[in-house]
């Protein structure tokens, strides 16, 4: 999968749960929550952008370095999550417990659906890391 086109569906899913956010839960959320619900998102959306940035351009270069870029990725997204939950946790601690469990919600989305474009961009190559000859040729 193109970069471009995994970059049209996850703000695709990005929008759905914007949109899903806005749903009238006024009973069951804090006051005023509704902001750390958008930044949660976008904040999940982010990471898994740059994560899947990270592997896809990985895998262009060397398919052999394949573990140290999903590696890598995970740790990018990990970082993010960690120093943003802790900033929220800090200065906002009565939306806390909203943040951090609308941003697992889209970890575990945008994570689904890199490692589905993953397998997408993997298909083409052998077990030997080597693109086979048929695909070489129908890509040209």
């Amino acid at each position: 999968m193109k970069f471009s086109q995994f970059l049209y569906i996850q703000i695709s899913i990005t929008a759905l749960l914007v949109a899903a956010a806005f749903y009238p839960v006024a009973d069951l959320l804090p006051a005023g929550s509704l902001p750390f619900l958008l930044i949660a998102i976008c904040i999940g959306a982010g990471s898994g952008l740059i994560a899947y940035y990270i592997i896809s351009t990985g895998i262009r270069r060397d398919i052999r370095m394949f573990t140290a870029y999903i590696m890598g990725s995970m740790m990018v997204k990990l970082f993010v999550g960690l120093i943003s939950i802790t900033v929220i946790a800090l200065k906002f601690s009565e939306f806390s417990k909203v943040y951090v469990l609308t941003y697992f919600l889209c970890y575990l989305v945008f994570t689904g659906f890199e490692v589905f474009a993953l397998m997408r961009n993997l298909r083409p190559f052998s077990d030997n890391g080597q693109r086979s000859k048929n695909e070489e040729n129908s890509n040209h």
